[in-house]
């Protein structure tokens, strides 16, 4: 027993091989601490609406969005009134604007526009007006991104992306002369030119090539300078040719010539 004993105390304190433990970098630390995060939050959040959001958010960050709806979903129905709420309807409507359903996204919008702070830096206005163009309300899409451009409260970079957007939306309405009143208000005349641009182009490609000539050169008016012309004008001349008009395909193409080819010395 002896004999055994000192054996085992010798293998014990005998030296061991040295291995090198790799350092734990700090991009690993954190996702240590967001797991453990992950594992606790559940019992943390019970009844604390601020810590379900957070719980929330975090599984909607690590990829998880399905599970991420589900607890926000929870949250609106158990907090109805809870300051995070507003937000959580925001994720909400997200959530479905990812999926293309966009009729379910509009409700999550607006239960979150029903809220105090719901439309902070006019984010929501902003998604739902996206929402009502997917759905093909153009009147409407425009006139909710229209007061998104018009809010006091929208952040800057939102303003400037939904006064971009209102292009595609103008366009694709093929509302020019609206589209040419607002920008021309807004003091940007470029973006009146490409909205013309792209209902011209919308024209041509549904056969309209008499209204398409009409909106080329109305989005060469505004702008007599651009370097896009020669490129409108040749469209023009390719729409004149394109409706058999071989006389005023001609003078179109002396206009060409004569107000864009390169000067010679």
């Amino acid at each position: 027993t002896t004999a055994a004993t000192a054996a085992a105390v010798t293998e014990v304190a005998a030296p061991r091989p040295h291995v090198e433990v790799p350092p734990r970098s700090p991009g690993r630390i954190r996702c240590l601490v967001f797991a453990l995060l992950l594992l606790l939050a559940p019992a943390l959040a019970t009844d604390d609406p601020a810590a379900a959001f957070r719980h929330a958010a975090s599984l909607e960050a690590a990829g998880d969005k399905d599970a991420a709806y589900a607890e926000f979903a929870d949250l609106v129905k158990s907090a109805p009134v809870d300051p995070y709420t507003a937000e959580a309807w925001l994720h909400i409507g997200e959530y479905w604007f990812d999926r293309s359903e966009f009729v379910k996204a509009v409700a999550a919008y607006k239960h979150a526009l029903e809220r105090p702070n719901g439309d902070r830096d006019g984010f929501a206005s902003y998604k739902l007006a996206w929402c009502l163009f997917k759905l093909g309300d153009y009147p409407l899409a425009i006139a909710k991104m229209v007061s998104v451009v018009d809010a006091a409260g929208t952040a800057p970079k939102i303003r400037e992306e939904a006064l971009k957007d209102l292009v595609r939306f103008y366009g694709d309405a093929r509302e020019l002369t609206e589209a040419t009143a607002f920008f021309a208000d807004h003091g940007r005349r470029d973006l009146a030119r490409d909205a013309g641009v792209r209902i011209a182009a919308w024209s041509v490609e549904t056969g309209a090539f008499e209204v398409a000539i009409s909106d080329y050169r109305a989005a060469i008016a505004l702008n007599l300078h651009h370097p896009r012309n020669p490129e409108l004008q040749a469209e023009i001349v390719a729409c004149f040719r394109k409706l058999g008009k071989v006389d005023e395909s001609w003078d179109a193409l002396e206009v060409l010539l004569a107000s864009y080819a390169p000067t010679s010395d």
